[in-house]
């Protein structure tokens, strides 16, 4: 019976983190950060195929922002986003929703987007360890984010 119940607890813990393995949970969405680098089209491609139904991510809130920000100056490392001003020179849609970045907040570095060759969103990392977004060639090869919509979101009411 005792043996019973802790395995159920365990499975109920397990099952309120139900990130895929190498995925950090934050809010509603599950986010895997790359140790591999790649240009921004082959990052796309891997959030897709080698992570079921991940997409590079996408920013929705000032909380979301920050989380990864803070996991980024952590690491140390730029890691690529989910949009690309491709259609419009200078306007940012996130690939996945196809939502105009920056509709509710800017988290843009001073001066970006910058316009030109650099069509692909970045989380680049300054000196002083502050994140910030910023534009960049979508052919450079560096490291990404995947995000993945958790398959269990905790009820809350």
């Amino acid at each position: 019976m005792i043996l019973s119940l802790a395995l159920s607890l365990i499975w109920l813990s397990l099952e309120s983190n139900a990130c895929p393995d190498g995925f950090v949970k934050f809010q509603q969405s599950c986010y895997h950060f790359s140790h591999d680098q790649e240009t921004w089209f082959d990052a796309a491609l891997a959030c897709q195929t080698v992570f079921n139904k991940a997409y590079l991510a996408e920013i929705d809130s000032q909380a979301e922002n920050q989380f990864l920000l803070h996991y980024a100056a952590n690491a140390r490392t730029d890691y690529w986003l989910g949009a690309t001003d491709l259609q419009v020179d200078c306007t940012f849609r996130w690939q996945h929703s196809q939502e105009v970045v920056g509709t509710n907040f800017r988290s843009w570095s001073p001066g970006n987007p910058s316009g030109g060759p650099e069509n692909c969103m970045e989380i680049v990392i300054e000196l002083d360890h502050i994140g910030y977004w910023n534009d960049q060639t979508c052919h450079d090869y560096q490291n990404y984010v995947c995000e993945i919509e958790d398959s269990n979101p905790e009820i809350v009411g």
